[in-house]
């Protein structure tokens, strides 16, 4: 019964060693990258409708200034960042995964959903209706970001 016992024991402690060790690293699902220059929700008819998610209490001020044309967003230390970032109608926000685990970007509204990122990997979509757009990673819920297209 003893040696049962340290058997048990010593297999608890593997299954635990290697729950642990794959932590953090992204299941084996198919790595994509958007290569897209523009993702409109027009575009995407066999999505959910794009409506822009609107703020019904104000939001904390912004760390950067409208932008035409570009910006980006850094998914960093398993968050996005910055965030809010505030940009204007018709701007291109880039995605760049720089953790060594897997992300996806998930709006809240359904207005844009990426692949899963891998490391280096960067997916885009363009903002061309004014509101508030939250978003969180498909694959930890507790990151969250918000855009605000002006």
């Amino acid at each position: 019964m003893k040696k049962l016992l340290i058997v048990l024991v010593i297999l608890i402690i593997i299954v635990a060693v290697i729950m642990i060790v794959g932590k953090g690293k992204p299941a084996s699902a198919p790595t994509v990258q958007d290569t897209s220059t523009t993702q409109s929700p027009s575009d995407e008819s066999d999505m959910m409708p794009s409506m822009p998610m609107q703020e019904t209490s104000p939001m904390p001020s912004s760390t950067s200034a409208p932008q035409a044309g570009a910006a980006s967003v850094s998914i960093q230390n398993f968050a996005f960042s910055p965030t809010p970032l505030t940009v204007k109608a018709g701007t291109k926000v880039t995605w760049q995964n720089s953790d060594q685990a897997g992300h996806s970007i998930v709006s809240d509204t359904g207005a844009f959903q990426s692949a899963t990122l891998a490391t280096g990997d960067t997916y885009s979509f363009t903002f061309d209706t004014a509101g508030t757009y939250i978003y969180h990673c498909g694959i930890h819920p507790m990151m969250k970001g918000t855009i605000i297209v002006q």
